[in-house]
């Protein structure tokens, strides 16, 4: 299918080349003419040179425009890949201070003092644990 494709594309831009071949070697493309700019009338050139000309600058115009989009777009990239790594770095030094916190006992309550979850400290459900003193016989 890849083969396909290229021999497609082959193809085309050889017919192309062949109708920019017989069209510019035709007569009135080597007629030479002045071109108007406003008030401006330049020297006399072939029409082919026009072509030429239009074709050269819009390749300019796009070289350039690719250049700057490529130079943002690389810039945009560096920019993230920083913010990356200092997120990574930052996610790193938190997975640390977890693990701090999992080796300390846990802590069940609030700052009022009552004493929520299970007997265990953990806090799967929010009913009230009685306090230790008052536990059934």
């Amino acid at each position: 299918m890849r083969l396909a494709k290229y021999l497609i594309l082959f193809i085309l831009a050889f017919i192309a080349a062949w109708v920019l071949i017989f069209t510019f070697t035709q007569a009135p493309f080597y007629t030479r003419v002045p071109a108007r700019i406003f008030t401006f009338n330049t020297r006399a050139f072939p029409i082919y040179a026009y072509v030429v000309a239009a074709f050269v600058s819009g390749l300019i115009v796009g070289l350039l425009a690719t250049v700057y989009t490529f130079i943002t777009m690389k810039t945009d990239v560096i920019r993230k890949n920083r913010m990356i790594h200092s997120l990574e770095t930052d996610l790193e030094s938190a997975k640390a201070g977890q693990t701090v916190r999992e080796q300390l006992p846990a802590e069940t309550g609030d700052e009022t003092g009552d004493r929520t979850g299970t007997q265990n400290g953990d806090l799967k459900d929010d009913k009230p644990v009685p306090p230790d003193s008052m536990e059934p016989l």
